[in-house]
């Protein structure tokens, strides 16, 4: 009676062992999955019919998002016929990552935090520890097919709010 009482306690302890050991790979699995918002996957065209304030002729955003990062890349065409083409690759935890400039060469800095499901904030900085230049704000329609990106100014004003239709 006591082996087997010894031994059901032995195999509790190793079940206990083994969920426990587990643990950090679920948590981290959870996070990496909570900390995206793969609906802004894909290709989004301005439109210039609904979007508001200064803006772009014509802007196509496309997204890459895996894991706990997301890709970006903004193709435009300006006012003035001058392209405007950036990327960057960042994770949603708030910290700097390198936004080139793939016109001019030059690199400003993206802060980019997941919000909730549906929105996203990005802060502008010319440099790591430097001053915020613009901020986003984009948030993904429920349905999936429209996202409304809201760049404010640095001290928190609109100053444009532009939407864009998945392609």
């Amino acid at each position: 009676m006591i082996c087997s009482a010894v031994r059901g306690t032995k195999e509790v302890s190793a079940r206990m062992l083994i969920a426990f050991a587990a643990l950090p790979l679920i948590m981290a699995t959870a996070s990496t999955a909570s900390a995206q918002i793969r609906g802004f996957n894909g290709t989004w065209k301005l439109n210039l019919d609904k979007t508001t304030g200064p803006h772009a002729k014509s802007e196509i955003l496309s997204f890459r998002v895996t894991g706990d990062e997301e890709h970006y890349t903004v193709d435009e065409v300006e006012p003035d016929g001058s392209l405007f083409k950036t990327e960057y690759t960042a994770k949603f935890d708030g910290k700097p990552y390198p936004n080139k400039n793939l016109v001019t060469g030059a690199v400003t800095y993206v802060f980019l935090r997941k919000i909730d499901d549906h929105t996203e904030e990005l802060e502008n900085r010319d440099a790591p520890e430097g001053t915020v230049t613009s901020k986003y704000r984009r948030v993904l329609s429920r349905d999936g097919k429209t996202m409304t990106s809201s760049i404010l100014n640095a001290d928190g004003s609109v100053f444009s709010v532009r939407v864009f239709e998945k392609q």
